[in-house]
């Protein structure tokens, strides 16, 4: 194929300016590239959405790199709240820095937006309450040094004296007072028991006494309905044996106590005899019919929630409870 003379003409002209331009592109890019600079974001708080110029970026970035030098400005917004807002000046080929700190103001703007949120934690918060007191106990008696007769009451003395007569009353006693401490647990604004706070708080050991208590208690109730029963008790009858044995080994038939011409010794002892052999009889029926009725003990339950533990866990609650309605470790409601 060949070309007219003035087609190949232009094609000259055009090849021969790409020399100029590649220069030229050259020039311009790297004077682009020398008038930018880096930015570095520093949140102290987490979960954080940048802006830049109105721009997101991302969540919780660090580092812009190639940022045009100028003023910028940079947004910050975390759960919905604009928690920083500023103009930043990059310089060319240095870094500018913004430090976004968590202050109070910070806090106080995040918890306007999360009323709701402190509402719910003030009605499941848990709390201890304590009651201490000062019980003052006296203890002593009266002692009348100079007696005044009573004049109604015939034998008696008045402690506080006559219109005649005057008593010297001293007081001996002795006065102790004692701290006596009271405890509760609230949820909100009402008191729970023990079993409503173990739910809470998971503890596991209040419900395994509970449930120890609860299978004593069913046994103390089957004993204690139980009918009395007969039980050889064998102590009365080996007594008894042994007095009615030793009452028949010195029992002499033949001694009448009741006739006047028998010894006094001989009657002595054939009385003995006779009651050694009765009072033997009454011991060893008796322990061979013993009859038992079970008697059992009411069961005790050891509450293992103390004042101390309730502490404890009411903290470990009241913290998971801050995290799941995504309000700060600090924070507490207004009393």
């Amino acid at each position: 194929m060949s070309m007219k003379p003035a087609q190949l003409l232009r094609i000259t002209a055009l090849y021969g300016r790409i020399p100029f331009l590649l220069f030229f592109f050259l020039i311009f890019s790297s004077m682009s590239f020398a008038q930018k600079g880096t930015l570095k974001v520093f949140s102290e708080l987490k979960g954080v959405n940048i802006y830049l110029d109105d721009e997101f970026k991302g969540t919780d970035v660090s580092t812009f790199d190639s940022v045009s030098a100028g003023s910028h400005y940079i947004k910050a917004i975390k759960d919905d709240v604009i928690i920083f807002g500023e103009l930043v000046t990059v310089n060319i080929n240095q870094t500018a820095t913004v430090l976004i700190k968590d202050t109070k103001e910070v806090q106080d703007k995040l918890l306007a937006r999360k009323y709701k949120e402190q509402e719910t934690y003030r009605s499941r918060k848990l709390d201890i309450l304590q009651d201490t007191k000062l019980v003052t106990t006296t203890t002593g008696n009266t002692q009348i040094n100079e007696k005044t007769k009573s004049l109604y009451f015939p034998g008696y003395y008045s402690v506080l004296g006559g219109s005649t007569t005057s008593g010297n009353v001293a007081t001996n006693s002795t006065t102790v007072t004692k701290t006596e401490t009271s405890w509760f647990i609230i949820q909100g604004n009402q008191k729970i028991d023990f079993k409503e706070f173990a739910i809470l708080t998971n503890n596991t050991l209040y419900f395994s006494n509970l449930n120890d208590f609860q299978n004593k208690l069913a046994e103390y109730e089957i004993l204690k309905k139980q009918k009395p029963k007969w039980k050889v008790d064998w102590t009365p009858v080996f007594v008894g044996g042994v007095f009615i044995g030793l009452g028949a080994l010195f029992y002499d038939p033949a001694v009448n106590p009741f006739d006047e011409d028998t010894p006094t010794g001989k009657q002595l002892v054939k009385v003995l005899c006779v009651s050694s052999i009765l009072t033997g009889t009454v011991a060893f029926f008796a322990g061979l019919f013993n009859h038992v009725k079970p008697n059992p003990a009411y069961p005790a339950f050891i509450n293992p929630i103390t004042m101390d533990t309730a502490i404890r866990d009411a903290k470990e609650y009241n913290r998971k409870l801050k995290v799941e309605l995504g309000l700060p470790e600090s924070f507490e409601p207004q009393k």
